[in-house]
């Protein structure tokens, strides 16, 4: 394709690629990453790929598996959507690619479906062109029924041809037969593909019968066009590797797969533009309305064409002023300046609001970019957790936001990240004593040579439940008029000893507690101290994690038998973060013998207990004024 450069790679499990790159035109924006489908290759995009060029943004363009110049192994298993997704990811990396939007036809539209819940935080915006979104489906029903639903919803068996594509003899047929395969592909007429792809036998008859005698569209009048498809996949095992995303639906491997996905991450936050075209009666416009009115696609832009499936040849110049008004306006924007200022109050607070996985994803970034960088395998040095690879991120870190990072503070956060990077990744989360010992020394030994603010310089962040909170008048005394009160912080440790001058020791809630205070000893050492000092601790939301490993004078967990509530693991779920949290608060206050009870999720409860009732908790952010009240009462205020 003129003005692209040929490139090949070898994947890590053993698989060649061959794609199609321009030279980077600006890092600073998200590439254009183009997936073809069933049975083409990155050829398919060469009508597109003039029009895109004015964008200036980088284009790559891959043949995927199964397909032109890539590997075209013959087992199904190898075509687990998860391995096709990591596949890509090896390809941006060795393009040194951070962010995309992701653009697929046919197939190549479903893989960005999965790309897109794989790997979001390489996703700034993402194309549909030709299917609807297919939201995961972890029990996939057979051939049969499928097509029982099909009919009963659209009045048609949409998915016909999936007989033949998976039967033994379909790569001889289609081997055998390519110029009846150029006309069941591009046959001229409204209803035509409706009809060949979603009759039952009709696509068998027609190719048994070696028919060429349906008019072919305009554009696939091109011999040439036609010649260069041809060479693409000339034996039967070039289309029994085709079929092979055919057969992993059949087999249940993607079914497996999808069963992986957590609910929360079917819908698609980001921008999606979806491209329909009104003469594909496999993919009708109307099979968008499902997911739109389940609410998975809320940032969503459609676009129809009228023409048939092969849209890239049919309608190129069109489609790509769709895709160019959809790439140039603004998209993927907010979130490369959330990458860019992934730092202190601003990115903070944009961070914390969408659920805390862009910090998350965030630091992944950096850990493979620091690992690219290093020629080291990023799984694999996050199994080992070395000390002398971690000193060297930390390094690294320090010099990608030289001028920006400016609190120590930063430093531990962006370590309790890494270990929760390290758990998504391996399944890892405890770390060698030696090694979080080493690591102290390292990050306050940076932050002596970066000379980053200390604990007690540092103002506290303003996130973003704190600026939601400030729309009441309560809130906005707080945090506006009285200041003082949260900005001139001290040490826990300062308070020890002190029981006897306080009246109550309460903990507001948020995420950040299930990291530190749950574990700092200074922390249960205080509440032991008001505990049986007879005096009131009590918290809300995630704040009740920091009773959950407080041990009493007689050795015993202070919420052993006591009633008390908190954040709920379906709340939990809900907000999305259980898979990235080091553990749940319902289930380990539970593991420690707590009599914990709950309403429905996001409703207000609070719970008295503890000796004398002096141990008052609030399950949820909702529960924040009923705590509060409960509090006044029990001080006799």
């Amino acid at each position: 394709m003129d003005g692209l450069r040929e490139k090949h790679l070898d994947t890590r499990r053993g698989l060649h690629y061959r794609y199609y790159a321009s030279p980077t035109s600006n890092p600073s924006k998200p590439a254009l990453l183009l997936l073809h489908g069933w049975p083409d290759s990155a050829l398919l995009w060469q009508y597109v790929v003039p029009h895109l060029t004015s964008l200036n943004l980088t284009l790559i363009i891959p043949d995927l598996l199964g397909y032109g110049g890539t590997s075209k192994p013959l087992s199904p298993a190898l075509y687990d959507y998860r391995l096709l997704s990591a596949d890509l990811v090896e390809i941006l990396d060795a393009e040194s690619v951070e962010t995309v939007i992701p653009i697929g036809h046919d197939f190549g539209c479903w893989l960005v479906f999965k790309f897109q819940t794989l790997q979001p935080f390489r996703c700034a915006a993402a194309v549909h062109i030709g299917i609807a979104y297919m939201p995961p489906k972890p029990v996939m029903p057979d051939l049969e029924t499928l097509n029982a639903m099909m009919e009963q919803q659209l009045g048609y068996p949409r998915y016909s041809y999936f007989h033949l594509f998976t039967s033994p003899d379909a790569p001889a047929h289609f081997s055998q037969q390519m110029e009846s395969v150029w006309h069941v592909m591009h046959g001229e007429g409204k209803d035509w593909i409706k009809h060949i792809f979603c009759t039952p036998n009709a696509m068998r008859e027609f190719l048994e019968a070696g028919r060429t005698d349906v008019p072919l569209r305009s554009y696939a009048q091109n011999a040439k066009l036609k010649d260069e498809w041809k060479e693409q996949r000339p034996s039967p095992e070039d289309w029994e590797a085709s079929f092979c995303w055919y057969n992993a639906f059949a087999l249940g491997i993607q079914a497996e797969a999808d069963a992986s996905i957590p609910v929360e991450d079917y819908r698609l936050g980001i921008p999606v533009l979806a491209i329909l075209c009104t003469e594909d009666g496999v993919n009708p416009p109307e099979t968008l309305e499902g997911p739109k009115q389940a609410g998975l696609l809320p940032d969503l832009k459609e676009e129809r064409l009228g023409c048939g499936h092969w849209c890239t040849y049919e309608m190129p110049g069109e489609l790509s002023r769709m895709i160019e008004g959809f790439s140039s306006d603004g998209v993927g924007e907010e979130y490369l300046q959330r990458e860019a200022d992934f730092d202190e109050v601003a990115a903070t607070r944009r961070l914390y609001a969408r659920g805390s996985k862009n910090l998350l994803n965030g630091v992944r970034r950096q850990w493979y970019r620091f690992c690219q960088r290093t020629r080291k395998d990023p799984v694999s040095e996050l199994r080992l957790f070395t000390t002398q690879i971690l000193s060297l991120f930390f390094h690294f870190l320090l010099e990608q936001r030289r001028g920006t990072l400016r609190h120590a503070s930063t430093l531990q956060t962006y370590w309790n990240t890494l270990c929760l990077v390290r758990k998504e990744e391996t399944g890892l989360y405890v770390v060698e004593p030696h090694v979080k010992d080493a690591m102290v020394g390292v990050r306050q030994q940076l932050a002596y040579e970066s000379k980053l603010e200390s604990e007690k310089q540092a103002k506290p962040i303003v996130r973003a439940e704190d600026e939601s909170a400030a729309a009441t008048p309560v809130s906005t005394g707080l945090l506006r008029e009285k200041d003082a009160l949260w900005k001139n912080t001290e040490k826990l440790s300062s308070f020890l000893g002190k029981a006897d001058k306080f009246d109550a020791l309460f903990y507001v809630g948020g995420h950040g507690l299930m990291f530190d205070l749950a574990i700092d000893k200074d922390s249960q050492q205080l509440i032991k101290e008001f505990y049986e000092a007879g005096k009131i601790v009590s918290a809300v939301c995630h704040g009740p994690i920091v009773f959950a490993d407080v041990k009493v004078s007689d050795g015993s967990y202070l919420v052993k038998d006591q009633q008390m509530t908190g954040f709920a693991n379906e709340e939990e779920d809900q907000a999305g973060l259980s898979k990235v949290l080091p553990f749940l608060l319902e289930t380990k206050v539970k593991d420690n013998g707590a009599k914990f009870t709950k309403t429905e999720p996001w409703g207000a409860h609070v719970v008295k207990g503890g000796k004398n009732e002096k141990m008052i908790t609030g399950q949820n952010p909702a529960s924040a004024a009923p705590i509060g009240e409960a509090l006044v009462a029990a001080l006799g205020a």
